[in-house]
C-alpha cells in the first residue's frame, strides 16, 4: 500500500505570472452598422499611446472583416494583467481612422468599458479591464458619428 505524499503548502501555492498561465480573451463587438470593409481591434498592456493603434504598435492587434450587427474576436495566450481594447470600423479598408478637421472620427470606434473620453479619447484607466488566469469575455459597443 502506497502512502500520498503530503508537500508543505508553500511548495504548492501557484502563482501565475508567466505566458504559460496566459488565457483566452474574447471580445465581443456590436453595433456594427455595415458589411463593408473591416473591424480593427487592438489590444493594450498600458497607457502609452492607447488608443491609436494605426500610428502606435499595440500589444496585440487583430483585424476581422466587418459583419452588420456584432462580431467576436478570440486573442488568445493573453497573459494575466490590466487591458484596454480599442475598436474601430475601417469601412474603406484604409488601415486608418478617418478624421474631420477638428479630430472627431467620422468610423465607428469603441473600447471596453464602453469609455467615453471628454474632448478626446477614453483614457487607457476608464478602459482597463482585469484578466485572471481563468481567461475573460469584454463586450463593447461601436458608436459612430
Amino acid at each position: 500500500m502506497t502512502r500520498p505524499i503530503k508537500f508543505p503548502a508553500f511548495l504548492v501555492a501557484v502563482t501565475c505570472t508567466s505566458a504559460a498561465c496566459a488565457a483566452d480573451l474574447v471580445v465581443n463587438v456590436t453595433g456594427v452598422r455595415n458589411d463593408k470593409g473591416f473591424v480593427a481591434l487592438c489590444l493594450w498592456n498600458g497607457a502609452a499611446f492607447f488608443p491609436n493603434c494605426i500610428d502606435h504598435p499595440a500589444f496585440r492587434d487583430i483585424r476581422l472583416p466587418a459583419r452588420t450587427g456584432s462580431l467576436a474576436f478570440r486573442l488568445t495566450d493573453v497573459p494575466p494583467g490590466a487591458y484596454a481594447v480599442s475598436v474601430y470600423h475601417d469601412e474603406k479598408n484604409i488601415r486608418r481612422l478617418e478624421k474631420n478637421v477638428l479630430g472627431m472620427p467620422l468610423q465607428g470606434t469603441g473600447a471596453s468599458n464602453d469609455a467615453k473620453g471628454r474632448l478626446g479619447p477614453p483614457s487607457f484607466r476608464d478602459a482597463s479591464v482585469k484578466l485572471g488566469m481563468e481567461g475573460g469575455i469584454v463586450s463593447l459597443k461601436l458608436v459612430y458619428p
